[in-house]
């Protein structure tokens, strides 16, 4: 393995693909270290990819290349309780053409099209690598070791993008050893199998047309939300969990999940479906407070792992973020 870059971005993610494909374009050698057998293997999205600047500039025809799941055009706002529901809606059918405000997209094939962008671009690529500690001479960041087996990494500058719990950003100092649990919250996600035709048909949708729905009033008590999301041929559903009100309860993540799908005015939509997979993942929402040192001698960090990530309930935003993030970085690293 090539041990010397010009520089090395761990994590291949929106914000770690989009720095090494900004990178490489500038002719730059760059190392893209994903810890998962490919990109987006460990990733969780319950959500909507909102129109993303920074890679509409890199690619022009952005929405034509990339590997997108349906396009929104009704959304709807539920205020729920355990006998009954009532809706807002905004639906957007009759300006039903592109460009699209948002998309659903499945995060595996997402994450894996854009790394590969970032390798035609000439990134290289490196899978199954877990950063071990991060490499550090007269405190300057020049390099990481892996954990797979001890090898070193070095280049002049580092670009960290591996998550909320970034090890390669609080490795550097730049991040504090332990979270405020009032700054996170846990997405908990079932992915549900149903033919394209039933989605269409319960949803009132045609074409590539998608729905989007965020719930209250569905977590027994616990501060947070519950959201709805049509993809192609699947239903992403799932709540999002206040860890510090989580903390003081007695009911797991998955118990709230399953009595949120039992609920009869979820039910009667997924009726027929069949779990596919579970998943829950760590959201950061601390907004501006949770926000580390993002600049280090040798370091910059994005995404995620830079806390870039907006859950108000009415604005859920965190790819478009983590993306901007990264190009940004990857700008900076060039100049």
């Amino acid at each position: 393995m090539k041990t010397r870059f010009d520089a090395i971005v761990v994590g291949a993610g929106p914000a770690g693909s989009s720095a090494a494909l900004t990178l490489a374009r500038a002719g730059l050698d760059v190392a893209l270290l994903e810890r998962g057998a490919f990109p987006g293997e460990k990733n969780m999205f319950g959500g909507v990819l909102h129109r993303l600047t920074a890679l509409e500039e890199i690619f022009p025809d952005f929405w034509n290349r990339a590997p997108l799941e349906r396009h929104i055009v009704k959304k709807a706002l539920t205020f729920m309780t355990d006998e009954a529901s009532f809706n807002v809606n905004f639906d957007t059918e009759a300006s039903d053409r592109p460009p699209y405000n948002g998309y659903t997209i499945s995060r595996p094939k997402f994450d894996r099209w854009l790394a590969e962008e970032a390798v035609k671009a000439g990134a290289r690529l490196f899978c199954h690598s877990t950063v071990d500690n991060v490499l550090r001479e007269k405190n300057k960041v020049v390099g990481v070791t892996l954990l797979r087996d001890g090898s070193e990494l070095r280049a002049p500058v580092l670009i960290a993008a591996d998550g909320v719990l970034s090890f390669t950003a609080k490795q550097a100092g730049l991040r504090r050893a332990q979270f405020n649990p009032a700054h996170l919250a846990v997405g908990v996600k079932a992915l549900i199998d149903l033919p394209k035709e039933v989605i269409d048909d319960r949803f009132g949708l045609v074409r590539d047309q998608g729905a989007s729905n965020e719930i209250v009033g569905c977590t027994s008590g616990v501060r947070g939300g519950g959201f709805l999301y049509t993809n192609r041929d699947s239903l992403s559903i799932g709540l999002v969990l206040h860890l510090d009100s989580l903390s003081r309860g007695t009911r797991t993540p998955y118990d709230l999940l399953n009595d949120f799908m039992a609920q009869p005015q979820i039910a009667k939509l997924l009726r027929g479906g069949r779990l596919l997979e579970y998943a829950a993942h760590l959201v950061p929402e601390g907004g501006y407070e949770m926000i580390p040192q993002i600049v280090g001698d040798g370091i910059l960090v994005a995404g995620d792992a830079a806390a870039m990530c907006i859950v108000t309930g009415l604005n859920l935003a965190g790819i478009n973020l983590a993306a901007q993030s990264g190009v940004l970085a990857g700008q900076a690293v060039i100049r």
